[in-house]
């Protein structure tokens, strides 16, 4: 995985932060559709691809900061 250039621990610590926010926003509208009794589906599912994205940054940034920290 070459990854991005410039990529860095930093630039995905901040695509984390606004992937969790896309995903607290994400949890909201599930649980308004709950409540109103609408299915939940279609929202489930894009809950579940942003965590999926989630991890995988989270992975990424840890395997980043190793390596910059092996120098």
């Amino acid at each position: 995985m070459n990854g991005l250039s410039g990529e860095t621990p930093e630039v995905l610590r901040d695509l984390i932060a606004e992937s969790e926010a896309h995903w607290r926003e994400q949890l909201r509208h599930l649980q308004t559709l709950a409540t109103r009794g609408e299915s939940t589906d279609t929202a489930a599912h894009v809950l579940g691809r942003i965590e999926d994205c989630l991890a995988a940054m989270r992975a990424r940034q840890t395997y980043l900061r190793a390596l910059v920290d092996d120098r």
